[in-house]
């Protein structure tokens, strides 16, 4: 499959394939990625997030994600990385809520540092050669925006908005 084929594959086929169909390590990643979504949905409160949306993150954190075999397996190897995850967009939030818009290009840079873990997830899977053929896919596929479209939104946006305590 070329890269340019691969990159068009729909996001649950592109995850199938760097994760070389491993089901434990792709259901990990979903679990994963569906709670950064509502996460970032509530401290954004740019898209509505309904009770049901919020109760599954919460069943998904506590029950789902501690029972995935994947995750129990590599523990050791994930826990830091889904830490620092957490760490570097809580970091990129706060820059976009003080406006800091000298610091625009470190935020745009850490607020999608989860996809490390699924570079991460890509080596364990596969190894050195696998990951060290899908880690640039994988970071095109994720930052699909360009910086300058990410600070108009994201700045010029915010800025009309007063109260995001």
């Amino acid at each position: 499959m070329t890269e340019k084929e691969i990159l068009k594959l729909p996001e649950a086929e592109f995850i199938d394939y760097v994760l070389q169909g491993n089901q434990d390590a792709i259901d990990f990643c979903n679990l994963l990625f569906s709670v950064s979504q509502v996460w970032d949905d509530l401290i954004d409160r740019d898209k509505s997030t309904g009770p049901m949306a919020i109760n599954r993150a919460f069943w998904t954190l506590l029950v789902s994600l501690p029972g995935n075999r994947f995750y129990q397996d590599y523990y050791n190897d994930l826990h830091p990385l889904i830490r620092r995850s957490i760490l570097d967009w809580w970091d990129a939030n706060q820059i976009e809520i003080d406006q800091k818009r000298d610091l625009a290009e470190v935020a745009y840079g850490l607020r999608s540092s989860i996809s490390n873990i699924l570079v991460d997830v890509t080596y364990i899977v596969g190894g050195y050669e696998w990951v060290n053929k899908m880690s640039l896919l994988i970071r095109k596929r994720i930052y699909t925006d360009n910086i300058q479209d990410y600070i108009k939104e994201t700045f010029d946006a915010r800025s009309n908005q007063t109260d995001r305590e």
